[in-house]
């Protein structure tokens, strides 16, 4: 791992979790100083008292979660971030260094293999999701090598990876419109299918869904409205759509077909679709009422 993070004597480095010292002490030799970030009182003492013997080992006993990043770098120039992560945090612990990545040169993590390895996923395959979207928004994202259980004292239950991540002085895509969506919609009745003397009108309707801001976002979740001529109103709630959750770039669109059942032959249909953008907040979509209608009614 030094290998990899390949420190210069004159690199402000920070190390979250140092622990017992395994990663801290070799980076110490090469480094004129260096920043520890640790939460266990009982480690200060020990490590501070060997890396006398070493270097300049300066100890922040604090939480991550909640420490300022930026207040470590120096004008003109940025810091570097290395760690072990706890497993239960890696995740929310990324993106709070992300939003301080403006003072970050570059971060190197040991993480669960399959959160790495969800980090890296290049678009459409099955790891690729909301925490790909997000840190590659904002970072060039590298797999270094796989570290097996073997490598820890005790051996954990699952395998680790280290990875590089390396933030972009510029988004691929600018975010000056994170939430921007429009939406296209076409109904149409299914006759073949419905029964009108059994109160059973089906509809089929494609939807388009275009981005027209500048940043991609991700759709999670849906929620429908479908209220029929007799006022009877049906809420549909699910996890994405047609069995996807599609991340849509800037520019592009993502079209799917479903459908509905109602007792009527007219009704009208609106609801929202949860998204999460590149910040990692999410944000609801809405889209408008639509009607759905026999030709009879139409005409």
């Amino acid at each position: 791992m030094v290998g990899a993070i390949h420190p210069a004597a004159d690199d402000d480095l920070v190390e979250i979790g140092p622990g017992q010292g395994a990663l801290t002490f070799p980076l110490l030799e090469r480094l004129d100083k260096m920043t520890a970030i640790e939460l266990d009182r009982d480690l200060i003492e020990p490590l501070r008292t060997q890396a006398l013997l070493i270097g300049h080992l300066e100890i922040h006993n604090v939480d991550a979660m909640k420490f300022d990043f930026s207040s470590l770098a120096t004008p003109g120039k940025k810091i570097r971030v290395v760690g072990n992560l706890p497993y239960n945090i890696s995740t929310p612990l990324i993106f709070k260094i992300l939003e301080q990545a403006d003072h970050i040169s570059d971060m190197h993590f040991l993480l669960q293999k399959e959160v790495v390895d969800r980090i890296v996923a290049p678009p459409g395959g099955k790891d690729y999701g909301r925490l790909s979207v997000m840190v590659q928004y904002l970072c060039k994202t590298e797999k270094l090598f796989h570290v097996g259980p073997g490598a820890f004292r005790p051996a954990p239950k699952v395998d680790s990876a280290f990875c590089r991540l390396t933030p972009r002085e510029q988004p691929e895509v600018l975010a000056n419109r994170p939430q921007k969506f429009e939406w296209l919609v076409e109904t149409a009745y299914i006759p073949s299918e419905s029964d009108p003397d059994g109160s059973r009108y089906i509809f089929a309707y494609t939807i388009t869904i275009m981005n027209k801001g500048n940043a991609p976002a991700q759709l999670l979740n849906r929620h429908w409205v479908i209220t029929d001529s007799n006022g009877k109103v049906q809420e549909v709630k699910g996890e994405g759509v047609v069995g996807e959750q599609p991340y849509i770039k800037p520019g592009q669109g993502f079209q799917y077909t479903s459908g509905t059942m109602l007792e009527t032959p007219f009704g009208v249909m609106q609801g929202t679709y949860e998204m999460v953008g590149v910040n990692g907040d999410s944000f609801n979509a809405e889209v408008k009422p639509f009607t759905l209608a026999t030709p009879q009614v139409l005409h």
